[in-house]
């Protein structure tokens, strides 16, 4: 659908599909109830999934995605996107490029930043984070403090694969507990540095394990 003015669009308790093409920046997507599908093309905007398994797209703009209740995915797309999982669920969301804020919520969580500068905040849950090199980007990650959780800082090369550039670990805070091939182990609520040869960085905080 396109408009030219600020849309607002209220779902019903079904399983809603909606991509909005429109020209204004006050756009508000809410899905309500029901495995919705919600996609706000080139304009910042406020996209909410609510309860349900939603699936939601922030594409241009500055956008504000919330996924609500359920296991929801979140792409932000291009800008400098808010992404939030919601109050619970498995959620998986995806930055894009942009300076992005990923915050999980409640659940065990996949949050992945993509290019850009971003700050990645698992909260409650064991919680995955996936940094890919190669774009010389300064990330922050917090996992969580406490909750018997295991979060984990999963090291990627540009586009997925092994890591093909050298990186060093500094801790701050904690230890490493136990090492393997391609992990450590850190004791609970670790937090340090990571230094890419590309130029990359990891701050981090509330991690319990490095994979790679």
């Amino acid at each position: 659908m396109t408009s030219t003015t600020d849309y607002h669009y209220d779902g019903t308790n079904g399983g809603d599909a909606v991509t909005y093409t429109g020209g204004w920046a006050d756009n508000k997507l809410h899905g309500r109830a029901g495995d919705d599908t919600l996609v706000d093309n080139n304009f910042a905007g406020e996209v909410k999934g609510e309860d349900g398994n939603d699936t939601l797209y922030g594409r241009g703009g500055n956008d504000t995605l919330d996924g609500g209740s359920g296991d929801d995915t979140l792409y932000g797309g291009s800008g400098d996107d808010t992404l939030k999982g919601g109050k619970s669920g498995d959620d998986i969301l995806v930055g894009g490029g942009g300076n992005d804020t990923l915050i999980g919520g409640e659940g065990n969580d996949v949050l992945f930043g993509g290019s850009g500068d971003d700050l990645m905040k698992g909260e409650d849950g064991s919680d995955l984070f996936i940094f890919q090199t190669g774009n010389g980007d300064s990330d922050t990650v917090i996992g969580g403090d406490g909750g018997g959780w295991t979060d984990t800082i999963q090291l990627q090369a540009n586009g997925g694969g092994y890591v093909d550039v050298d990186w060093t670990l500094q801790l701050d805070t904690g230890s490493v507990d136990g090492s393997d091939t391609g992990s450590y182990d850190l004791s609970d609520d670790a937090a340090g540095t990571i230094t890419f040869a590309d130029g990359s960085e990891i701050s981090f905080e509330g991690i319990e394990r490095i994979e790679w």
